[in-house]
């Protein structure tokens, strides 16, 4: 199972307890820095709503498809709506797999914070890249799974990455995973970070040479009335 680590503290220039120094906010012009909690307090007493319950909530670990354990760490914030975000540790620093969801701000915290523990289960589940090695390849034979990929958009030392299965990689790389696709037309959507996208890594279509794929008690012709409607 993944080790769960002790986050960096950082002291609330406001209730002044050590807490988890990531989920802070600076406010004001002298940049005052407060905790998630002290943050979510005052949001709600300036929008006139009643006082967030700020759950600390402990980290959770999933297993993901091959059976490589996860551990996920939490921050409940308000923005816009009731933002939760859970991330792993990884060197130090927030990576591998993140996940957010957002709601409405008096939406029940622990209902949203299980709807995005659902989402973090189904989205482990999904691997995008697989390894197609043989005995003795001198080269790196790792390809996407299927035809679709879900991933995230990063940026080191000024140069873009993409995080695909929890790994970061290159552009470059990722272009070699596609190799076996060359010919194919492709289309790139981005989606923010709360959405919950399709994450099936080989999305139903329609058969493209449906006529070879029907059935022997199924009528040619009212195959291709069907798929005209």
């Amino acid at each position: 199972m993944s080790d769960v680590v002790s986050l960096p503290l950082k002291r609330c220039e406001e209730c002044l307890e050590r807490r988890p120094a990531i989920g802070f906010v600076s406010l004001g012009s002298g940049y005052k820095s407060l905790c998630s909690r002290c943050y979510n307090r005052r949001y709600m007493q300036r929008v006139g709503l009643p006082e967030l319950e700020t759950v600390d909530f402990a980290p959770l670990t999933r297993r993901d498809s091959r059976g490589v354990a996860h551990t996920f760490y939490f921050v409940v914030r308000l923005s816009i709506g009731l933002e939760i975000s859970a991330f792993e540790w990884v060197n130090g620093a927030p990576g591998g797999y993140r996940f957010a969801v957002l709601d409405e701000p008096a939406a029940p915290v622990r209902e949203v914070y299980h709807a995005l523990a659902s989402k973090i289960e189904r989205s482990l589940m999904e691997r995008y890249l697989v390894r197609s090695d043989s005995p003795g390849a001198r080269q790196d034979r790792t390809q996407v799974a299927g035809d679709a990929v879900n991933g995230r958009i990063e940026q080191r030392g000024g140069e873009p990455r993409v995080v695909i299965d929890g790994n970061e990689y290159t552009w470059e790389q990722l272009g070699r995973f596609l190799r076996h696709h060359t010919g194919c037309n492709f289309r790139l959507e981005c989606f923010d970070a709360h959405d919950d996208p399709p994450i099936s890594a080989q999305p139903a279509r329609p058969h493209p040479l449906w006529w070879l794929d029907i059935g022997e008690d199924e009528d040619p012709e009212t195959e291709k009335q069907a798929r005209s409607h």
